[in-house]
């Protein structure tokens, strides 16, 4: 999976406000992560659960390193 696949994705789902808040009313992050995966396939991106996972923990962690 290709980071350039992720950008793509990023655009799609900021320029489809339906979509972006439909995603964002999920709470679990399993359902999550599976419907971020649908979206990619979808659009023909081979983005799949576990990666959108891999990237949620890598943005947290991202995020976390900021701060200490």
């Amino acid at each position: 999976m290709a980071r350039a696949e992720f950008e793509l994705l990023g655009e799609l789902v900021l320029d489809d406000d339906e979509l972006l808040q439909r995603l964002l009313a999920l709470t679990d992050r399993n359902a999550f992560a599976a419907a971020v995966a649908q979206v990619a396939a979808s659009h023909g991106l081979s983005i799949g659960p576990a990666e959108v996972e891999a990237a949620l923990v890598a943005a947290r962690r991202a995020w976390l390193e900021r701060w200490i």
